[in-house]
């Protein structure tokens, strides 16, 4: 009977070891990396000119302006699976599209220090 007792008690305290490590682990896995605006490139109201610059954006039409920095880091595309752009490259584009509505821009960055991570200008 004392060793039934025993594996019993073994048991529950693996149990309790293993939701500890558990949790712990999901907790962990909710780290927040970067947000993104999902907005029409219409309320891009200020593009970077260059790789230490600002970008400058309405989240919606309503919406107070949002400064965000970029910086040689920030990467630059022209569809989720296309390949990257240079800075000048996204200008010229931004010059063919200007005015145009129905454009997606996704602009992803670290809340911590609103530093843009990539921006994709979606024309494909």
């Amino acid at each position: 009977m004392e060793s039934r007792a025993n594996n019993v008690l073994i048991g529950m305290m693996m149990l309790a070891v293993i939701l500890l490590v558990w949790t712990r682990s999901t907790n962990a896995a909710l780290n927040l990396i970067e947000q993104a605006y999902e907005i029409d490139s219409t309320f891009i109201e200020r593009w970077p000119l260059a790789d230490d610059g600002n970008l400058i954006l309405k989240p919606c039409e309503a919406c107070d302006s949002v400064i965000l920095n970029v910086d040689a880091n920030t990467r630059y595309a022209t569809s989720f699976r296309g390949a990257a752009i240079s800075l000048e490259e996204l200008l010229e584009l931004k010059t063919q599209i200007r005015g145009r509505k129905g454009i997606n821009a996704y602009v992803f960055y670290r809340a911590e220090d609103n530093s843009v991570t990539r921006l994709i200008l979606d024309v494909d």
